[in-house]
């Protein structure tokens, strides 16, 4: 009778295991919302994070952040920031860019940015603070 109830409990938890796999694959990313992406994201290792090389001279700059994913995509974000009087004009979010895409063509790579010189991530969120 032992052995027979330790099977049964293995055979329920392996069931309980494949249940919660379907479970996940369910809700796939792209059913996710913007913000749940970006949420997530959120928590992905820093990769690079650039600022506009005369943002000083011009009080206007781009503050750009990527992440690398666990599935070799790349979230993007852009921040346009005003320091003389605007404040943060326009964010670009984009949580899902593919690393192909975004070595090709990506954000670093717009020739409206200009010069870039990359920093810390907390030189990039101060900056961003302060042109609220």
């Amino acid at each position: 009778m032992g052995k027979n109830s330790n099977k049964q409990q293995r055979r329920k938890a392996q069931k309980e295991v494949k249940r919660r796999q379907k479970r996940k694959l369910a809700v796939a990313p792209k059913t996710r919302s913007l913000v749940s992406q970006i949420h997530i994201a959120s928590k992905w290792p820093l990769m690079e994070c650039h600022v506009s090389s005369e943002w000083q001279e011009n009080l206007l700059g781009n503050v750009i952040v990527s992440r690398r994913g666990p599935d070799a995509q790349i979230a993007v974000a852009s921040f346009l920031l005003d320091f003389g009087c605007l404040g943060v004009k326009d964010v670009w979010v984009h949580p899902d860019v593919a690393l192909s895409l975004y070595k090709e063509k990506g954000a670093m790579n717009s020739p409206n940015i200009g010069d870039r010189t990359e920093i810390p991530l907390d030189d990039a969120l101060k900056l961003i603070d302060a042109a609220r």
